[in-house]
């Protein structure tokens, strides 16, 4: 049955829409059309644009912050090398992905919630691999803004290199977060 394609189909073609333009441009029409089917296979699955939305979110939550962190976790056991799976994964799963969720939430309310409950999420698991690592509570949790926030704007920054380059840099800065004192 062409006319219906399934619900996560349409959310990571909304995706890759996002990633590539923007949330402006996820708009139910275009979607269809790129996707070969009708707008009815869309209403199918969601109740309206905001629907789809939604499910943008989450599906964004569960790819860039859960399944990272439990690609992590499964990768290693050491806090260090944990940290550096991590700043790995982030260059190779963040991007523009990333950029345009945040770009959203600038002016989007529940874009924003969304954006906060994951760097919650996110600076929790960095501040719990620093203090496994050997660092009080306070130094970790000042050495996990500044990681967190470097690997963010890294993401916005620095896009003429290449990507082997920049987790280079972000490899460097890294360990000398890692440092003691």
């Amino acid at each position: 049955m062409k006319d219906r394609l399934s619900a996560a189909r349409w959310t990571e073609m909304a995706l890759q829409v996002l990633a590539d333009r923007g949330i402006e441009a996820v708009r139910v029409e275009p979607l269809a059309r790129a996707l070969g089917v009708t707008k009815g296979s869309f209403y199918w699955h969601f109740a309206d644009r905001q629907d789809l939305f939604d499910s943008l979110l989450l599906q964004w939550e569960r790819l860039a912050t859960l399944n990272v962190i439990e690609a992590v976790e499964l990768a290693c056991d050491e806090p260090d090398e944990r940290l550096r799976e991590l700043t790995r994964l982030v260059f190779r799963h963040g991007g523009p992905l990333d950029r345009a969720v945040r770009a959203w939430a600038s002016h989007d309310e529940e874009a924003a919630h969304v954006v906060e409950r994951v760097d919650t999420q996110r600076y929790a698991f960095v501040r719990g691999l620093l203090e496994a690592h050997g660092l009080a509570p306070t130094t970790a949790a000042m050495r996990a803004r500044l990681l967190y926030t470097s690997l963010i704007g890294e993401q916005h920054t620095s896009l003429t290199l290449s990507r082997k380059r920049r987790v280079e840099w972000a490899l460097a800065n890294l360990e000398v977060l890692l440092a003691p004192g």
